[in-house]
């Protein structure tokens, strides 16, 4: 017995102090733990892999449907069908973790809420307001999808009593801008900001015009227009139809900077969605600069040898402008023009020269007019309209001529050069024109029309000037030294005859409506499609 006790007490002791198989204490109290983290972490990765599919089409559909918000009538509707159907068939369409028996197709949601049209980016996220939400086409600048929620059934989370299902969903917001490179560092007021210049004097719609007025859905409608384009001088408020300059990309505000910046074939400038406003408006350099176009080299800035020489400031193939003579010795016409005149520009819309034009200068696009050019009162020549007569003394007039845009005419000019119906060059020591550039030395031109490839400085038309548009009755008040002012698109004005200095730091610039440019016209013009939510 004695041993047995001994026996007892020494296997009792060993017990007590043994360490041996202490681990399936720590196993018995860490399995459940260990086995909830696991069950959790495998119906959370399929969680995350669901709303990573549902993101990834979301984010898709955004894209597809921003591409198409390039601002024409339909863009909401088009951006809406590519949004929906667009990816349909497409692997991005499918998700593969989804429980709730609504198939592997992912959906947008419905309307109103599956697609929102926005014409600004929400402050916070993708919670936009009323006021975010874009009413036009023109307006719509950025689209907001969201998908259905899709649900993923738990396994091993559900029977240990964690979280029973995971929902899911998806929203996301992609955009369209566009911009362009290589233009003049000039804006212009959007001209339909005006009311009756835009439903009355041009008749684009009972909705075309007024405050925040769309641009490049009304393009066949001001195209061949002729605006007048003034300055709003130091201080002033800009008013529709009235020009400023842009600040130039590296920070130098200079008059003369700004000058090169406009004479420059290939100027180092771009806009996208916003410009900044330069502070005055230094017309002298401007005007200069513009005045290169048309063959005229005007010191101090432009009248050296080595400018008049240098091809990033050569002037049109076609510097058809009024003026009597030939190249750097050619001179402005007289005030009053003679009958017969010498030499006429491109002519301006007839409501100038009757002075009924709107606000004195919006035109009506109307300026073929059938005059006695010679003042005999028709007795020997009968009426004919005087620009073709002048500038083209007995050849036949383009088929429907008067139907032209002053544009087209100095195109039909280019493409029939040389011939009768050609670039005029009527030049006899005192009186006529030759429109030919003669005081440019920089050797050889060529035309957009003459370069099939459209690469290169050759393929822009230097009587061409694109501008930035601006709301600016919308943004009032505007006068200059304003950072990021919205631009709703850009105009290509023809210059229909040199710039005019007017004094006090004013100016005069002549200019029709030749059409919008759009991204992908050039390769000066880009879109941009752009998630960014």
């Amino acid at each position: 017995m004695t041993k047995i006790n001994a026996l007892l007490q020494r296997g009792l002791k060993k017990f007590w102090t043994s360490n041996s198989g202490g681990v399936l204490i720590y196993v018995a109290f860490g399995l459940p733990i260990l086995l909830g983290a696991m069950a959790l972490s495998i119906d959370l990765g399929r969680a995350f892999i669901l709303n990573t599919e549902l993101k990834d089409f979301s984010d898709a559909a955004a894209l597809a449907g921003a591409a198409e918000l390039d601002g024409r009538d339909g863009a909401r509707a088009a951006a809406e069908q590519a949004a929906r159907t667009g990816l349909d068939g497409t692997l991005v369409n499918l998700q593969a973790f989804a429980t709730d028996g609504s198939g592997p197709n992912i959906v947008i949601a419905p309307a109103p809420n599956g697609i929102v049209f926005l014409k600004n980016l929400p402050a916070d996220g993708t919670n936009f307001t009323v006021d975010d939400t874009a009413t036009t086409d023109a307006e719509a600048r950025f689209i907001f999808v969201q998908v259905i929620d899709r649900n993923v059934r738990s396994g091993l989370s559900r029977a240990l009593g964690l979280i029973p299902d995971f929902n899911t969903g998806a929203r996301s917001i992609a955009g369209f801008s566009s911009y362009i490179c290589r233009i003049p560092a000039m804006m212009m007021c959007n001209p339909l900001e005006d009311e009756t210049f835009a439903e009355s004097v041009l008749d684009c719609g009972p909705d075309a015009g007024g405050i925040g007025a769309g641009w490049s859905e009304h393009e066949d409608c001001v195209t061949g227009a002729m605006v007048l384009m003034k300055t709003a001088g130091n201080g002033a408020a800009y008013n529709p139809g009235e020009f400023g300059l842009l600040d130039p990309p590296w920070g130098n505000q200079g008059a003369n900077a700004v000058a090169d910046l406009i004479a420059s074939a290939a100027p180092n400038f771009c806009i996208s969605d916003n410009a900044d406003l330069r502070t005055g408006q230094a017309m002298g350099p401007v005007v200069s600069a513009i005045n290169t176009r048309f063959d005229i080299y005007e010191n101090p800035q432009f009248g050296s040898g080595a400018v008049k020489a240098n091809p990033d400031f050569r002037p049109a193939m076609n510097v058809t402008k009024g003026y009597t003579g030939e190249g750097c010795s050619a001179t402005p016409p007289p005030d009053p023009l003679p009958v017969p005149p010498d030499a006429l520009s491109y002519p301006r819309d007839t409501c100038f020269d009757s002075a009924t034009c709107h606000d004195d200068r919006f035109g009506d696009g109307t300026w073929y007019e059938e005059v006695d050019h010679d003042g005999d009162g028709g007795a020997s020549t009968p009426d004919t309209e005087p620009y073709w007569a002048v500038q083209h003394p007995g050849a036949a007039q383009p088929t429907d001529y008067s139907q032209m845009t002053r544009y087209e005419v100095y195109r039909h000019e280019i493409e029939n050069h040389p011939g009768p119906q050609g670039i005029p060059d009527n030049w006899n020591p005192g009186i006529g024109e030759d429109a030919n550039p003669g005081c440019y030395g920089g050797g050889t031109m060529s035309d957009p029309s003459m370069d099939a490839d459209d690469t290169g400085l050759d393929e822009i038309d230097r009587r061409i000037f694109v501008l930035a548009v601006i709301n600016c009755v919308e943004h009032a008040p505007l006068n200059g030294n304003e950072d990021d002012v919205p631009v709703i698109g850009f105009v290509k004005m023809f210059l229909t005859e040199p710039a005019q200095g007017k004094g006090n730091d004013q100016a005069d610039i002549y200019g029709e409506i030749a059409g919008v440019i759009r991204p992908g016209e050039s390769d000066a013009a880009r879109d941009i499609v752009q998630l960014y939510r």
